[in-house]
């Protein structure tokens, strides 16, 4: 990224809505509960969701068009 590249930030109606390799990158090795695995595992299994009391919306920051910067569950 070079000065004067602007950010955006989206939020997503889930972690499954953004590109696994990418998340992973961002959230490293060393806590599991964040990895893009364990947190559509939750999604897909109805862990979380309407009536569970956590509705996933995932918040990531990217530059137009480029990778994945942060993001948060």
């Amino acid at each position: 990224m070079s000065e004067g590249d602007s950010l955006a930030a989206r939020v997503g109606g889930s972690v499954g809505a953004f590109d696994r390799d990418e998340w992973n990158a961002l959230a490293g090795a060393d806590n599991p509960f964040v990895s893009h695995e364990f947190l559509t595992a939750l999604e897909d299994s109805g862990s979380v969701g309407p009536g569970t009391g956590w509705q996933p919306a995932p918040l990531v920051i990217s530059a137009e068009g480029g990778p994945l910067r942060a993001a948060m569950p």
